[in-house]
């Protein structure tokens, strides 16, 4: 058995020693679990605020980097698109929804042309949701320039299809 001798020489060079060995890292935190609250309208609450801001939160953002050009071209595409499924459908005599339905009314008994009544109808109806989103919301909510771009667009561009296609529609429709 061998004896160590403890002078002060080995005593500095052990802890020489520990001083250059690197340093023990400090255990980390432990992590607590989330609170789960038995109150299941608040899991619900949190639950629907989670799964309604998602994506319109995702849209703002997306918006916010400057995506703009794709919302226009968004809102383009749409008008264009709406514009054409209602000569379609209206041409066709297929029945129509509520709104168009009433503007083919109007337009019929005052001899004035769809596309004209068209946009009217969808002014006027702009301007009453602005009106009733003042009254009862103090504010403007859900109308923002694409409504009322759409507004504006889509009866004229219905007025250019309708002349595109009423000769083909005519021929093969009826």
């Amino acid at each position: 058995m061998q004896v160590t001798d403890f002078t002060e020489e080995t005593v500095m060079e052990t802890a020489e020693a520990q001083a250059e060995a690197p340093a023990e890292e400090p255990a980390p935190e432990p992590v607590t679990p989330p609170i789960i609250e038995l109150n299941p309208r608040a899991r619900l609450r949190e639950l629907k605020r989670k799964l309604v801001a998602g994506p319109e939160k995702r849209y703002y953002e997306l918006a916010e980097q400057g995506v703009g050009k794709l919302q226009l071209a968004m809102l383009a595409a749409s008008i264009v698109l709406i514009s054409f499924s209602l000569v379609l459908y209206i041409d066709v005599k297929i029945a129509p929804m509520p709104p168009e339905g009433l503007v083919t009314c109007i337009a019929d008994k005052l001899g004035k042309p769809f596309p004209k009544i068209k946009t009217l109808f969808d002014c006027a109806s702009v301007l009453v949701g602005l009106t009733l989103c003042f009254l009862f919301l103090g504010k403007v909510v859900g109308i923002r320039e694409g409504t009322i771009v759409t507004a504006l667009l889509v009866g004229k561009l219905t007025g250019f299809f309708r002349k595109l296609l009423t000769p083909f529609l005519q021929k093969t429709c009826f």
